[in-house]
């Protein structure tokens, strides 16, 4: 299933109610834009960039132009191999993490028809989410 990324996020809420959030990490911009991205806008160019490793994405070191495609390809997408594609994200935080961390992910479009899935893992616990269908259609 097919989704196109935008930006993904992980906020720090300080643990008193006056602090605000601060961002601890960002690939992208809320702009509901992708052009940031690698490969942005062509797909077909994912095939020959992207599947030769795994797609890791290390805070503070890569590039979201160079490293993070614009799109994720899942396990129906032939033009990608026809399987599911894990995108990493390596991060560190500074000391013992405390207080409450929300990690958002914001998407431009998802697939349709098929309602696509997305699995998130951190720190060792996951969760699957099932996402609204979008505007996109398979390819």
């Amino acid at each position: 299933m097919l989704r196109t990324i935008a930006l993904a996020t992980i906020l720090a809420a300080a643990t008193t109610a006056s602090a605000a959030q601060q961002t601890v990490w960002q690939i992208g911009k809320p702009d509901k834009s992708y052009a940031e991205f690698a490969i942005a806008g062509d797909y077909k160019a994912y095939e020959p960039k992207f599947t030769q490793k795994p797609v890791v994405f290390e805070v503070g070191r890569s590039d979201p132009a160079k490293d993070w495609p614009f799109i994720q390809p899942g396990p129906t997408d032939v033009w990608a191999g026809g399987r599911e594609h894990p995108f990493t994200i390596r991060f560190a935080i500074d000391g013992e993490p405390r207080g409450i961390y929300t990690l958002r992910i914001e998407l431009v479009d998802a697939q349709k028809p098929q309602t696509p899935s997305y699995r998130v893992t951190v720190g060792g616990r996951t969760a699957e989410y099932r996402l609204e269908p979008g505007g996109a259609t398979s390819r």
